[in-house]
């Protein structure tokens, strides 16, 4: 069941009641509480209603908030997945468990470097001796992120730096996503995330 408001009334109302793969569906662009509802009748109990109807053009609403679900982004990151090296090839979001770190690394270096800039600015400032985080292609055509300290006259591997220099990494990569997800919710966030460091 999901519902929303009237601007005018200020009421909520059903847009989509569904139960057991059956139920009804307001029609229209901005659906009102006097408007047409239709049955519909999935072809499984298991399906879910708001997923399968949202790909029809005769329901824009749900198919608005099938977008607006989908685009969520939802983590479960661990700094050991962050350690991977994965095959090259820039990707414009860090997975749920950041096993694609430096692919993201990579993609913002080569399209949003000012997003990489502001990034490293600040997980620079957390760790001050922290120069660099460069992610750079080996023979055998996998990613290598590597970090800059100071203190070492050339990068370490990211499988030997700190996990909260990873995970910082990490979530700032998703706080400066270029686009944005609509929600971003985090697995055990009393996990090693300091919201103030993150600003």
């Amino acid at each position: 069941m999901v519902g929303m408001e009237n601007s005018k009334k200020r009421k909520t109302f059903k847009f989509l009641d569904f139960k057991e793969g059956e139920g009804k569906v307001t029609t229209g662009e901005m659906p009102d509480a006097e408007d047409e509802r239709v049955s519909e009748k999935l072809e499984s109990a298991e399906f879910l209603a708001v997923s399968t109807l949202g790909q029809f053009a005769k329901h824009p609403r749900v198919s608005a908030l099938r977008k607006f679900i989908t685009g969520w982004h939802l983590s479960y990151l661990t700094a050991d997945n962050t350690r991977s090296i994965p095959e090259a090839g820039a990707q414009e979001r860090l997975s749920p468990t950041g096993d694609n770190l430096p692919n993201v690394i990579q993609y913002l270096k080569e399209q949003h470097s000012e997003r990489l800039e502001k990034i490293l600015d600040i997980l620079s400032r957390r760790f001050p001796r922290l120069e660099k985080v460069e992610a750079s292609t080996m023979q055998d055509g996998r990613l290598l992120l590597q970090i800059k300290n100071a203190l070492f006259a050339t990068p370490i591997l990211a499988k030997f730096a700190s996990d909260g220099t990873l995970k910082m990494l990490a979530y700032l990569t998703v706080l400066h996503d270029p686009y944005p997800p609509q929600l971003i919710g985090i697995e055990e966030p009393e996990n090693n995330l300091y919201p103030r460091l993150l600003l």
